[in-house]
């Protein structure tokens, strides 16, 4: 979850490319199995849709904003990252 606040508060101060490196790594996070749950799961997909809007997601994090926009458990979320 402090990845998720940074990567909010690097949004809002601008830094997109702060905000868009701290997405990634909480991508690695769940994808190796290292977060349990995330309580900022909301704020997580609002700072992944502002980004899409400043247009500077890659197919990555737009695969992943499209899975977290789905409101699967946080489990499922991370077995379709392993696919």
């Amino acid at each position: 979850d402090i990845k998720v606040l940074r990567a909010a508060k690097a949004l809002k101060d601008n830094w997109d490319s702060l905000s868009i490196l701290y997405v990634h790594e909480i991508m690695l996070l769940l994808k190796d199995g290292i977060v349990k749950d995330m309580q900022n799961k909301e704020l997580l997909q609002g700072v992944l849709q502002q980004l899409k809007i400043k247009d500077v997601l890659d197919r990555n994090a737009m695969q992943f904003l499209q899975l977290m926009q789905s409101d699967k458990p946080l489990a499922e979320i991370k077995i379709a990252m392993l696919s």
